[in-house]
């Protein structure tokens, strides 16, 4: 849509361009409650501080007749006072075409499962996904191959209709300095909720990485999810589908985010941790054989607690090394031989090989883009920092690390070490990693 025409429908919508009056009040806080402007309908003035170069960027998309806007996890952490994480979330009127004639140098990835061209981008040291708007069907993207490459498909009212959460289904123009919230999220975040749009069920369903995303949000901000969703996300999921490379992306950002034994309660809980994570579902009731008395699963929400927040590499390492617990003596504080050392670090390659499987891509592809989305460094240097983490020695044969690294001291402050246990002999638990 061109300026010309957004004037008009905000004429039509009555949204009258001014700023916000310096006395109103501010953004949502982080911790509490915090009174913000009606913003009954969709398009009210407000203010936010979106990084100029983020305006600028705006402004010439606009030059070249596109609307860009910021949207989703990016606003809602400005409105509660927070920056955004990782990268900029950003919606535009464009094709796919049009965006990469504007952004010189962006990698264009189509999903196989949702069906949309997402744009990864730097822009002067921010890190940008750019979206076209997005019609849906049944709550599905619609985007695929675009039959009109020089015509934009969707709106942003149908855009912001079809994502997950209100708390996410707002976008603002930092421009015009205009917040569209069609489905009150900020009602939702005053009160610290997390309400799912209409038809969760369908929605989740149809794209079950939504509940992992809904997971995280709900801990990481320490809200409450209200009882309908919370419901829709425990529903079965039986035929419904989805992309395990998404899946795992979304896993990793929960097993790094805060509290990741919240999360990893609410997800087995709800009875989704087979289709997250078969491989940790096949060992979770499984013993630590350093202290029986704990399950795998709790042993391993305890190391990822003692990691928080856990880089990448932590997790995947933390996560490799519990799935091949069936390799593992069952008198790991015994002295292990040197083959049995060797084996378990092939077990422990085969098993890392095989929870990193979702993230091979068709020979001749390229698929760093994917590997600096889900672990922010190429395949080569996160399996070298994988091996530097030691993450196989630190949970099953201390004695054989050197130093004494971040992994090893989780989860040796993780385990209810009984008097008698021998410590490892070339590590103090009490040393700073």
């Amino acid at each position: 849509m061109n300026r010309d025409g957004r004037s008009l429908l905000s004429r039509l919508l009555g949204v009258f361009r001014r700023r916000r009056p310096t006395n109103a009040p501010g953004p949502v806080a982080a911790a509490a409650p915090v009174m913000l402007p009606d913003l009954g309908m969709p398009g009210e003035p407000f203010e936010l501080s979106v990084p100029p170069p983020i305006e600028a960027l705006c402004a010439k998309f606009g030059s070249h007749g596109h609307w860009l806007v910021v949207v989703g996890g990016s606003v809602r952490d400005l409105l509660i006072g927070r920056t955004p994480s990782s990268s900029w979330d950003l919606a535009t009127s464009a094709t796919v075409y049009q965006v990469a004639r504007i952004c010189r140098g962006a990698v264009f990835e189509d999903t196989s499962h949702t069906e949309f061209t997402l744009a990864f981008a730097t822009h002067e040291g921010f890190k940008l996904e750019i979206t076209p708007f997005r019609d849906r069907h049944d709550y599905q993207w619609s985007r695929g191959p675009d039959p009109r490459p020089e015509q934009p498909v969707g709106t942003l009212a149908e855009d912001l209709r079809g994502r997950d959460f209100t708390i996410n289904a707002i976008a603002y123009d930092p421009l015009d300095r205009i917040l569209f919230d069609p489905f009150d999220g900020c009602g939702d975040l005053r009160h610290r909720l997390l309400r799912a749009l209409p038809d969760p069920e369908t929605r989740f369903r149809f794209d079950p990485v939504r509940i992992l995303r809904g997971i995280r949000i709900s801990v990481k901000l320490e809200f409450e999810i209200v009882p309908e969703t919370r419901a829709a996300m425990g529903s079965s999921l039986e035929d419904a589908r989805h992309d395990a490379r998404l899946t795992l992306m979304e896993l990793v950002r929960l097993l790094c985010g805060p509290h990741p034994s919240r999360s990893l309660a609410l997800l087995h809980g709800m009875g989704h941790l087979a289709w997250v994570c078969p491989a940790l579902a096949e060992v979770a009731e499984e013993r630590d054989p350093w202290d029986p008395g704990e399950t795998l699963f709790d042993r391993l929400a305890q190391v990822l607690d003692q990691l928080s927040p856990a880089t990448p590499f932590e997790a995947m390492g933390a996560l490799a090394a519990a799935c091949m617990v069936r390799d593992v003596p069952k008198a790991p504080w015994e002295t292990f031989a040197a083959r049995q050392s060797e084996a378990l670090g092939r077990a422990f390659d085969e098993q890392l090989r095989r929870l990193l499987a979702p993230m091979e891509v068709p020979e001749g592809d390229d698929d760093s883009i994917w590997w600096i989305a889900a672990f922010g460094s190429s395949e080569g240097l996160f399996t070298q920092m994988i091996a530097s983490a030691q993450a196989w020695e630190s949970a099953w044969d201390p004695t054989r690390i050197a130093g004494w690294p971040r992994l090893a001291e989780a989860w040796w402050g993780a385990r209810a070490v009984e008097d008698g246990a021998r410590a490892p002999a070339t590590g103090d638990p009490s040393r700073d990693g």
